[in-house]
């Protein structure tokens, strides 16, 4: 279920496409912001003592790609299958790499977060409102005919 607390959030989409997003995302938050570093929390079902999750951790954006490759290597962070918060310069863009295999985008940086979804239209991104469209579209449809 998209988080409808979040500003946009992806299709579930398969931890292939969520690889290639966070692969690309150094790139795109240079495009957006320069070099700054990000922030990054371990959250819900990481594989850590629950005293270690949400802490803030400074990951510089050339160190980014590492930091993902050793969680996943060290089993702390599976890919579509734990939550991984990053947030962005003074907490104006958050993205949440979430344990069920969807992407959720948050914060004030319209324009940012706009340029993420532009650069990746593969994940299908909308607001809690067309989610909720959606869902309603799909409950309203009728069940396949067995006639034939």
């Amino acid at each position: 279920m998209p988080n409808y607390a979040a500003k946009l959030s992806s299709a579930y989409v398969s931890s292939e496409l969520i690889a290639e997003f966070i692969a690309a995302l150094p790139m795109v938050v240079r495009e957006i912001y320069g070099d700054r570093s990000l922030t990054a929390y371990y959250g819900w079902a990481c594989n850590l003592h629950s005293d270690l999750l949400y802490k803030p951790m400074a990951v510089s954006l050339d160190v980014f790609p590492y930091f993902i490759e050793d969680s996943v290597e060290q089993r702390i962070y599976e890919i579509g299958g734990s939550d991984l918060l990053v947030e962005f310069p003074d907490s104006s863009l958050s993205i949440l790499l979430c344990h069920e295999s969807d992407i959720h985008l948050d914060g004030e940086d319209d324009v940012a977060i706009n340029q993420i979804v532009a650069r990746f239209p593969q994940l299908g991104f909308r607001s809690a409102e067309e989610w909720k469209s959606v869902h309603r579209n799909e409950s309203n449809a009728e069940p396949p005919s067995s006639a034939g």
